[in-house]
């Protein structure tokens, strides 16, 4: 089906003027008049690449004026001439990418033979087109600093661009803000074809594949106004060319070195020693002709090597708790046992799980039997006779050990032994401490060749590719590690195809067709350790390897703290396999007719995503106190006569060494621990795209740009069909356990799940809708002066692109069993246990859409709703300004900027199973009532799965006052209903080079509100959010109250560019005649810098806890302004507020303007606060380097 779609829309491409024309190139154009101003309509333009050769021409129409299209980024010269006319030859000519420079010539009457030579300004202002955004040429790329050398870090320096709220600026090198714009949805092109493709949780773009800064001639960032000929992405595009060859070879080699010898240290580490780190970034690059003025090439090869340092801390068992003695609990915070064996601190003791009583005289379920000295190896556990006959009973009754299990106790070995001295507080969370490095080692390349067949036929290709191999600290040293994830071996490809051909000079073909590929091989700890085998090696029963991912269990254990989140075993997702690749088919027609500079086109995507990324393909398995305290309850107390109050004693490590996970009265806890049957997605999706675009050249001095383009984005299809949605209306049956409830009759129940088929594949619903029109106009006035204005509408990406496992969908296919370890999930008697955790018919198996519409009852339903995410987000964009040139080769520009967001993604507002907007109107007595007071459960029989919490013969009362009551949740995508407003004064003073110096100068004063800031919270790891979270709305029946300051908003940047070369050396202003010696010592330096000063993000509140029931989230309130601490810098990094705790009120911190809401009751707070901000930054990155001219040799050193 897939071949079919790309061959039909080949033969369109060939046929018709399909796809979009080149987008890098430029156009120059201007009018040739005679002394009294006529037009000289027999006079013809040609234009020179001065470093190929290459000559473009064209004739004047009657109205004087000539169009010279497609014309690549350069240097060039060009001469006008016609009969009895002197010739002009103009030299200096510099067209930057997707540029229009527009040149008149005025032509003196004389002979042909003569040539009146001029040198042109370097400066050009925009009155052909009203696009708003910043050039970065190659000076600025290849001298400006940068930390990380990565190009693209480089768009920051354009109006408008700003950071995102998240420490992951740099995993993504589109993912900025633009001008209001939500983060990761700006298309980076390369050579004139898309470079990115949807990231695995799709509704943003990933670049597939980044050039290294040698391989970069010069990029564009275009914000808005840009031609209709640019689509698929929000308002924002990166255009990046790559260099060439040219008529004379050049080349260059580099070492770029990094250690931590020559880094400061950081201001939160002062005192300490400064991390270890090297990293070198080394390669080179050559080019030139294959055959002169016809056939070029250009290869760049960059390596790096890296080795950053990386520490863990955790908490460890004691050589003395890895055999079962726990006595060092009491012991070690200077206690003592008894003659019995009890602590003198019951809070330190252990008690035996399987002694339980269902009474105690502060209402807690308790445990009778204490652990004798806290020695499991001594102790011989009866077990309890309620688990007679079961697989819960505890093997060999009353023997010594016998608590002891044995897959725990293998694992237990694997832990390393303490580092760090314990001390007199017998504090083990934080015993153990380790140190090692990071390793990553990458090379890339690309090669670039540019053919000439003849005048009118021009032919670029380009081939890149990146191998990229990383491993993260073991910091274990063994198999059982928990911190690394094992080698991943990332492997990406890029091919770039660009033919133009002319007809004649009014009329040029171009077609382009791009394929990148990316994969991602990250094996997970068996990558490092190709034996690992959990059955074989821990004893695991053998359905702990039906997931098809061999790995350890991944071990949680409260009160010691984690090297890596898990204490021990795998890392958790730490495997992933991925092949993604898109297929971009462009091509276009230019006609110059009169007046109008014509364009037509169509555009063409596949995007395909092959992905798995098991979470929990070992299990994952969480321990705490409870499995051996006296208290089931956590966080419950009791007195002991003789003691006092306690916290009802028990150890985490030591429930783990029995392998009782954590259990609570009367139930366990929600989420003991996954075992995940991961599902392998292969998806793909259709974009087609068509424009049309009118440069009408009004007169002399004014320009409009009118444009139209239509976009489809056909949703994805998985290759097997296994993907769901939901349908809120379907009605289907639910028949009765007979065993439960004889005769009953069958439930009729409405909502579900549905899932795609050969016949309607799609989840989603295709938009139909996204008609974009584009204007633009630009007018000169006298004096060097531009007006220029725009607006436009531009469609981003829908979330029904092409995916990984990431967002909904996939209900059926990839299947999760929680660990119950409690009796039938129902008593306070142990149940599974880690070396057996589900005994009988072991995990599940993932369904597939084998139970259609019953599929998930008694759970969550989950999928899109394609009544509810049909629409697809677009922003008008809109802008007005000024423009002028300067003496010095100066351009000041200011602009007014405004954006409007529509249908945004309102992320992580999934949930449809809601209470009616009513229960608001309740009273809080009533709403306690609702949360709190257990109903008759009229589900009971129907729902059997013991691990529903739908299955008990009762519900919470207000479970059956939802419209989906069979259902714990009704998750659907986020939906496209938030908005956005933008605007801004942006302002620019930008100097070309001349005279050693380049500069420029940025400044933005905005301001961006919206109803939400991030896209989902599948992907707010980008950014959007706080904490990697997005923000959940309050009342999702009053969403206007979700409106407020984008949470990524900063309302004032300042940026100062610069490469200046000191006016000191040979050629220079200072010492052009210096002696050699001399001036290799003072001569050749150059300064440059970047200068960043922002304004802070807003203030974020949020609670550690909200309101118990759907419909009622919860945010803080406030009962006064927010102050900041200005008494101190330590004081301020303790404590940010001068009148609000971070935590709960305490001495340092005695009251709060920040309060919590009763139960129940919405805070007063918004979303977020702009009285006062985060602290905003100022950075400084600057270089000076010396050139040393090497014979013909001159790249920078």
């Amino acid at each position: 089906m897939g071949l079919c779609c790309i061959e039909a829309s080949l033969a369109l491409c060939l046929l018709a003027p399909s796809a979009c024309a080149q987008l890098y190139t430029g156009s120059v154009s201007g009018t040739v008049t005679d002394p009294s101003g006529a037009a000289i309509p027999s006079a013809h333009a040609t234009l020179t690449d001065v470093e190929k050769g290459f000559t473009y021409t064209a004739s004047v129409n009657e109205t004087g004026r000539f169009v010279l299209r497609q014309i690549p980024p350069g240097s060039y010269a060009i001469r006008v001439d016609a009969p009895n006319f002197q010739a002009v030859r103009r030299e200096g000519i510099k067209l930057d990418i997707n540029q229009n420079i527009s040149l008149d010539f005025s032509l003196k009457i004389g002979a042909a033979t003569e040539t009146v030579d001029v040198v042109a300004s370097a400066v050009h202002l925009q009155t052909e087109d009203a696009v708003t955004g910043q050039v970065i040429d190659r000076r600025y790329v290849n001298d400006l600093p940068r930390v990380g050398r990565s190009v693209l870090d480089l768009a920051y320096l354009t109006p408008g661009i700003t950071e995102v709220d998240t420490d992951c600026q740099g995993c993504m090198a589109n993912n900025f803000i633009s001008n209001g714009s939500r983060n990761a949805t700006a298309d980076i092109l390369l050579d004139g074809v898309s470079s990115t493709n949807f990231e695995q949780n799709s509704g943003i773009l990933a670049p597939t594949y980044v050039p290294s800064v040698d391989a970069v001639e010069e990029f564009k960032v275009q914000q808005s106004n840009f031609s209709a000929e640019f689509g698929f992405t929000g308002a924002t595009v990166v255009n990046v060319l790559t260099r060439s060859g040219t008529n004379q070879f050049h080349g260059t080699l580099y070492e770029f070195l990094r250690n931590d010898k020559l880094d400061a240290n950081d201001w939160f580490n002062a005192g300490n020693p400064k991390p270890p780190l090297r990293l070198n970034d080394f390669g080179g690059t050559v080019g030139g002709p294959i055959w002169k003025k016809k056939t070029f090439f250009f290869f760049d090869y960059e390596g790096r090597r890296a080795r950053s340092f990386t520490s863990a801390t955790a908490g460890v068992p004691t050589d003395a708790m890895k055999k079962g003695d726990f006595g060092e609990l009491c012991t070690l915070d200077g206690n003592t046992f008894n003659a019995s064996g009890m602590c003198s601190d019951p809070s330190q003791q252990l008690w035996d799980p399987y002694s339980v009583s269902n009474s105690s005289s502060q209402g807690n379920t308790t445990r009778t039997q204490i652990i004798p000295f806290n020695n499991l190896s001594t102790y011989a556990s009866p077990g309890n006779p309620a688990l007679n006959g079961t697989p819960y009973q505890v093997s060999n009754p009353r023997t010594a050990g016998n608590l002891i299990d044995p897959v725990a106790s293998k694992l237990m070995q694997m832990f390393p032994s303490p580092t760090q001295p314990i001390g007199s507080t017998g504090d083990l969370s934080s015993d153990w401490f380790a140190a090692g490095t990071n390793k990553d080692s990458q090379n890339q390349f690309d090669i670039k060749i540019d053919h000439r067949f003849s005048e009118t036929k021009l032919l670029s290709g380009k081939y890149a590719e990146r191998r990229d191999n990383f491993h993260s600290f073991n910091c274990f040293n063994g198999p059982a590690d928990p911190c690394t994830g094992g080698p991943v071996q990332e492997h990406d490809h890029l091919l770039a195809l660009n033919y133009a051909q002319t007809f004649r000079p009014t009329l040029t073909l171009t077609l382009s067709y791009g394929f990148t590929r990316g994969a991602v091989d990250q094996t997970g700890i068996r990558g490092d350790f190709p034996k690992l085998d959990p059955v074989a090696d821990l004893g695991l029963p053998a359905y702990m390897e039906v997931s098809g991912f061999p790995q350890y269990p991944a071990i949680r254990i409260s009160g010691y703290n984690g090297a890596a989140g898990n204490n021990i075993g795998t890392q958790t997702f730490s495997i992933i396999k991925e092949g993604q690749e898109t297929h971009n088919l462009l091509g276009g027609l230019n006609w110059i007719k009169g007046k109008h500079d014509l364009k037509f086109g169509g555009e063409m995507r596949v995007h395909r995503i092959n992905f798995t990324q098991p979470g929990w393909p070992g299990g994952q398995f969480r321990f705490d106190k409870t499995g051996t305290s006296q208290l089931l309850t956590p966080g419950a107390q009791f007195v002991d006569p003789a003691n006092g109050p306690s916290d009802g004693s028990g150890d985490g490590m030591a429930s783990f060494l029995i392998g009782i996970g954590r259990m609570s009265s009367p139930q366990p806890a929600a989420f003991n621990g996954p075992y995940e049957v991961p599902n392998n997605v292969a998806t793909q999706n259709f974009q087609f795209g068509g424009f049309v675009q009118d440069n009408l050249k009004v007169g002399p001095k004014f320009t409009l740009n009118l444009g139209l383009r239509y976009e489809v984005s056909l949703p994805r299809t998985e290759r097997f069909n296994r993907m769901n949605w939901l349908d809120p209306n379907i009605s289907y049956t639910l028949a009765a356990d007979s065993a439960v409830l004889p005769g009953a009759p069958p439930l009729t129940l409405k909502g579900g799940e549905v899932f795609a088929s050969p016949k309607n594949r799609y989840n989603y619903d295709t938009f139909y809708g996204a008609i974009q029109p584009r204007f633009g106009f630009a007018y000169t006035l006298p004096h060097t002066l531009v007006v220029r204005g725009g607006y436009g509408i531009y469609f981003q990406q829908p979330r029904s692109g092409a995916a990984g496992t990431g967002p909904w969908g996939y209900q059926g296919f990839d299947q999760q069993t929680q660990w119950i370890p409690s009796f039938n999930n129902l008593t306070v008697l142990p149940g599974a246990r880690l070396s057996n955790p589900f005994p009988g018919t072991g995990p599940k198996l993932p369904p597939g859409n084998s139970l259609g519409s019953l599929n998930d009852v008694g759970f969550s339903a989950v999928g899109p709703i394609p009544s509810v995410s049909h629409n697809v987000p677009y922003e008008q964009a809109w802008s007005f300004g000024l423009q002028k040139e300067l003496p010095w080769k100066i351009v000041a520009e200011a602009n007014y900027v405004g954006k409007k967001g529509t249908h945004l993604y309102l992320g992580g507002f999934r949930e449809n199973n809601l209470l009616p907007a009513s229960v608001l109107q309740l009273d809080n007595a009533q709403l306690t009532d609702l949360a709190n007071t257990p109903a008759t459960n009229p589900l009971l029989g129907y729902i059997t799965d013991p691990l529903s919490p739908l299955s008990g013969a009762t519900v919470p009362k207000y479970q059956l006052m939802l419209p989906y009551p069979q259902f714990t949740g009704f998750q659907g995508d986020s939906p496209p209903i938030a908005n956005s407003i933008y605007h801004a004064a942006q302002f620019r003073v930008e100097k070309s080079f001349s005279g050693g110096l380049q500069f420029l100068v940025t400044y933005s004063l905005s301001k961006s509100i919206d109803g939400a800031s991030a896209t989902d919270d599948s992907i707010s790891w980008l950014g959007g959010g706080l904490n990697g979270n997005t923000l959940a709305v309050q009342n999702p029946y009053d969403l206007r109250a979700e409106r407020a300051v984008s949470t990524f908003d900063i309302p004032q940047v300042l940026q100062f560019s610069y490469v200046y070369s000191l006016p000191v050396g040979r050629g220079k202003r200072f010492g052009s005649n210096m002696d050699a010696i001399l001036n290799g010592v003072i001569g050749g330096w150059q300064l440059n810098g970047i200068w960043r000063f922002a304004k802070g993000r807003p203030i974020i509140l949020v609670l550690d806890s909200t309101n118990p029931m759907p419909t009622f989230g919860q945010r803080p309130s406030l009962t006064g302004l927010l102050q900041v601490n200005n008494s101190s810098k330590a004081s301020m990094v303790a404590n940010y507020f001068a009148n609000a705790c971070e935590g709960a009120p305490s001495s340092s911190c005695p009251s709060s303007v920040v309060v919590q809401p009763d139960a129940f009751t919405f805070g007063n707070a918004p979303r977020t606060i702009t009285n006062i901000r985060q602290p905003g930054n100022k950075n400084v990155n600057m270089s000076l380097f010396k050139q040393f001219p090497m014979s013909r040799f001159r790249e920078g050193m």
